[in-house]
């Protein structure tokens, strides 16, 4: 068939305000409120003194000592802690961090707060009006917040502590992040750098990163220099361990002859000015490799620190062996090409990794940024995609939570602050060697490494076709599984993104007669050497290789629509990624939404296939549609916030005629919507206004028959049994495959739904509508009236030939009138 541009969707949405009611279910324990309450002032009182005594015993230093107290605050277990009334934007007290503990009934709620010593009386009378007031309604005033409270003491290194207890540093100094609640004026790291000179506490003076309301600092501390420092600073948060990346992978190299490279050479053609690269941020590149050297130059070399140099030193050639992956995707395929290749975009190097194997004194997303911004200055006319196959062990990606490398990696693609928005695709990280030959169980429960719990990149898993192993050894994968070296989110709850979003051939391992498993060369793909001149090809594999390639393929996608934005990039990835049967078979035998639920966060959403991200045909179309609307908004000049929340509603261009005429045939249609979020890390617990998204996206689809006035009402009530996490808010209809509920993770949602023609001729109305985040919880920040980007895709497949369903949409489009409609209900 003939293959067709893409079609934008050139009709303005119609926009209207819904509105949404809050609350939810408490569970809080009976109490008596006058002895409750005498309780309660003895602990306040108690924790009061111990703070006051900490101080006095301290060695004098010339510095001030904070004027007030940390405190934990426990709940009872089995019941919830009103952690939002324990923050007050009047700065009455401050929220640090929410921790939890234990499961189901033995699950109890721990804040840690800071209270001024100016407003040590407001609480005292919070305290005194829970035990002598009552509200009109007859309710004990302040019940939720008195009556959730179980404990309260003074606060020490275990109560900021939000990694792993194991590791709590003790009487040796340990490398730290030091979480600093911080405001508009951005001057928590100078004071904390004073506090630091004066008790001795090494830090770096350089790095450092910046999140609403949060700045990280990296600190070298004990236990004993922490509890000086919460002595004299009043703007320490929480505190975390500071990892190093994991290690990177075994070189194998390959016997290839160098007469392939010039044969190649003679045959390929290069852009000579190319708009588009892919920046590599690994251990640096060994450019004088002959196939590198064409479409990586001297001045998109860069390095974070000028003493690492820009060559490639890992031992094994990581950065090298990326870079030819991400220029050519699959150099054997393109040495044996007998019409050479095209290469329409260049490659950039950026290392963020130092000689050593220890991270250097700087926060690992922070050099992340350094490296990015390097290559962004070089080149500030090119359209980039950034890939990263660097990853570490993490508590919080275990759990599938944020971390300040992960955040910061969010930050960088939303472009915080008026910055550029950025594609960044990262590797879901790899199992171990020693786990192979549990295989798929190992991927089930071996988690997704840091930083790839990030909700805005794109992250890579792994799968494979490779299965021709030598005659001695047989491979653990079948074709289309899931390779054996790609982590999951199996075992995340559901609350945070489903990850890898999408998979690449990352090779597979092989097992011997006796039960030894590994990898072997013949599974692999090949790749550049950085071994010049020794050896021109290696062998390379795991979620690396797979990242490499996703990277490669963005880069085709910007070649082909160079103004494109970032999400709708992602966008096309994803939703031109399809499951192989294999997957299905591996791990969604059923085919129900549970099943294809889970298989999303094993296997992402599939394997994207390049035709369809960049083309459509008669009986294959693809809207696209990019647009930003403002979720929220103040009114007036009173700084109070509008009712309701922001809708778009597309009248989407549709090819009913050609549809009716299918009549029962089958037809495919599927959508996407893809958003970056703006991060709000900072442990102070997921829900609510500490919900660490700015916004959340959804969509929907109008039912057969269903009228736009009709559709739009159902919309508006699912917008607020969402916000009350209702289960009436899940799809019920039955239609999409995986359903609301369960692609509602992360900020990039995609289904499908299988079809009559005559059905889906009708379904020609889109909804796009908000979730509350922190951007309307937190009013105090000034973010509810950010504008939300986002790019939708909708599609629709029939395998019927003699159909065409492209033609009568491009007229539609091309004859469109750009006109704005708002509507109200």
């Amino acid at each position: 068939m003939i293959h067709y541009p893409l079609l934008f969707i050139t009709d303005a949405p119609e926009t209207t305000r819904c509105k949404g009611t809050g609350g939810g279910k408490k569970n809080y324990p009976p109490r008596d409120p006058q002895a409750h309450a005498q309780r309660l002032r003895r602990l306040f009182d108690d924790a009061w003194e111990a703070n006051s005594r900490a101080a006095a015993q301290q060695i004098s230093v010339a510095l001030p000592a904070k004027q007030g107290i940390y405190l934990e605050v426990k709940g009872l277990a089995g019941h919830d802690l009103a952690t939002q009334s324990l923050d007050s934007s009047r700065g009455t007290y401050s929220l640090l961090n929410v921790r939890q503990i234990g499961e189901g009934d033995a699950r109890t709620t721990i804040a840690t707060i800071f209270i001024p010593e100016e407003s040590k009386l407001k609480f005292v009378e919070k305290i005194r009006r829970y035990a002598e007031e009552e509200t009109d309604t007859g309710n004990p005033r302040h019940a939720d917040l008195m009556g959730g409270i179980e404990e309260i003491s003074m606060a020490v290194l275990d109560d900021f502590w939000t990694d792993e207890r194991s590791v709590i540093p003790q009487t040796s100094p340990v490398w730290c992040e030091i979480w600093l609640r911080d405001d508009a004026s951005g001057q928590a790291f100078s004071r904390f750098a004073t506090h630091a000179k004066q008790l001795d506490i090494e830090y770096n003076a350089e790095s450092r990163l910046s999140f609403p309301e949060r700045t990280v600092a990296l600190a070298k501390i004990s236990r004993a220099t922490f509890h000086q420092l919460l002595l004299y600073s009043s703007d320490i948060a929480e505190c975390r361990l500071a990892r190093e990346p994991a290690e990177f992978f075994t070189d194998m190299p390959v016997r290839e002859q160098a007469d392939w490279v010039a044969d190649f050479l003679h045959r390929a053609r290069f852009n000579p000015s190319p708009q588009v690269s892919v920046c590599i941020l690994d251990t640096g590149v060994n450019r004088g490799h002959p196939l590198l050297s064409p479409i990586l130059s001297d001045n998109d070399m860069h390095t974070a620190d000028p003493t690492w140099g820009t060559h490639d030193h890992d031992p094994h050639g990581h950065g090298t062996g990326m870079a030819g992956i991400a220029g050519y995707r699959d150099v054997a395929e393109a040495l044996a090409a007998p019409q050479g290749v095209m290469v329409m975009h260049c490659l950039e190097s950026s290392k963020v990794r130092p000689l050593q194997n220890d991270l250097p004194p700087e926060l690992y997303g922070f050099v992340t940024a350094q490296c990015i911004t390097l290559a962004e200055a070089a080149a500030p006319e090119r359209k980039r995609q950034s890939c990263m196959a660097v990853t570490a062990e993490s508590p919080f990606a275990h759990r599938g939570e944020p971390s300040s490398w992960s955040a910061a990696i969010d930050s960088l693609a939303v472009g915080v602050d008026g910055g550029p928005k950025r594609l960044i695709l990262l590797s879901a990280g790899n199992t171990t060697p020693d786990e192979y030959s549990r295989y798929p169980d190992s991927n089930l429960t071996q988690p997704i490494q840091d930083p790839a719990q990030s909700w805005n990149a794109l992250t890579v898993g792994a799968y494979t076709k490779l299965t021709r192993s030598p005659a001695e050894y047989a491979p653990l994968a079948g074709n289309g599984e899931l390779s054996p070296f790609s982590r999951t989110s199996a075992i995340w709850k559901k609350q945070w993104p489903a990850k890898p979003d999408i998979v690449f051939e990352g090779g597979n391992a092989c097992t011997d007669e006796f039960g030894f498993c590994g990898t072997h060369e013949a599974l692999s793909v090949l790749t550049t050497s950085h071994r010049i001149p020794t050896a021109l090809f290696k062998h390379f594999c795991e979620t690396s290789a797979a990242t490499a390639e996703a990277a490669w393929f963005a880069a085709q996608i910007q070649v082909a629509y160079p103004d494109i934005w970032p999400e709708t990039i992602r966008a096309l990835m994803v939703h031109s990624a399809e499951w192989t049967s294999a997957m299905r078979a591996q791990f969604a035998t059923n085919g129900n939404k549970t099943e294809l639920a889970r298989l999303r966060r094993i296997c992402g959403y599939g394997v994207p296939l390049l035709s369809r991200a960049l083309h459509c045909m008669n009986n294959s179309l693809v809207l696209v549609a990019e647009r930003e609307l403002q979720p929220y908004k103040f009114t007036g000049t009173n700084g109070k916030l509008e009712d309701g929340m922001q809708m778009h509603l597309f009248e989407v261009p549709w090819p009913i005629e050609a549809l009716r005429d299918l009549g029962e045939q089958n037809v495919t249609m599927r959508v996407t919507l893809s958003y970056f979020i703006e991060p709000g890390p900072g442990q102070r617990g997921w829900k609510d206004k500490y919900s660490y998204a700015s916004h959340g996206l959804r969509f929907d689809v109008c039912s057969p028959q269903e009228t736009r006035e009709v559709f739009a009402a159902r919309i508006s009530k699912i917008m607020e049994q969402e916000e009350l996490d209702l289960p009436d808010a899940i799809d019920t209809s039955g239609r999409w495959a995986i359903g609301a509920k369960g692609r509602s993770s992360g900020s990039v949602h995609s289904d499908f739904w299988e079809g009559t023609a005559a059905d889906i001729a009708s379904c020609n109305h889109i909804a796009v509508y908000p979730v509350v985040g922190w951007w309307r919880k937190r009013k105090h920040l000034k973010k509810a009236d950010s504008m939300a980007r986002y790019s939708l895709i909708i599609s629709l497949h029939t395998k019927a030939q003699d159909v065409d369903i492209y033609t009568p949409v491009k007229v539609k489009i091309d004859s469109a009138v750009k006109t704005p409609v708002t509507i109200s209900i």
